[in-house]
């Protein structure tokens, strides 16, 4: 999905403001340079399979190199692209009959949504970035001991990790 988005953005225009407002720039050329220079690196960087490769690899260390955990992130750079989303809201927000009350609360509990699962998001990332064996202590090896006689552990199930 996302190379096919990365794909696309080569042929969708762009807007430039000017003196007299905004116009639309669809030369090709033009849009392909505009791409290049922003959203180019952070689309290709997130596109890229990290996990795949690491298992071409097949080299012992490359599962726990910690730099190859870290370019993962630039997933979560693609995220960014949500920000742009807030013009479609302004026109959104313009069209509907809805009082500011009401569209303002509609907003807030969209963004604590939001917020709430890219923290829950980073807190589970913790996992990843800091091994089992590397003495560190992590948030989840206190449920280890609560946990003796529960038939599916909290470190082995994805429901009682994401949601729980």
């Amino acid at each position: 999905v996302f190379f096919l988005d990365l794909c696309f953005q080569f042929l969708v225009a762009y807007q430039v403001k000017t003196d007299y407002g905004f116009i639309w720039v669809s030369d090709h050329r033009r849009i392909f340079g505009h791409y290049v220079r922003t959203w180019f690196p952070i689309d290709l960087g997130s596109i890229v399979p990290f996990d795949i490769l690491g298992l071409l690899i097949d080299t012992p260390g490359v599962n726990n190199f910690k730099a190859l955990k870290i370019l993962r992130l630039l997933r979560i750079l693609k995220l960014l692209r949500v920000l742009r989303a807030s013009r479609l809201m302004h026109r959104m927000e313009s069209r509907m009959n809805m009082n500011y009350a009401t569209w303002d609360l509609l907003k807030f509990f969209t963004l604590l949504g939001f917020v709430t699962h890219w923290l829950a998001c980073l807190w589970c990332l913790t996992l990843v970035l800091v091994e089992e064996n590397d003495g560190v202590p992590r948030w989840i090896d206190c449920f280890l001991a609560k946990e003796e006689q529960v038939v599916s552990k909290t470190k082995d199930t994805p429901w009682k990790l994401y949601v729980q």
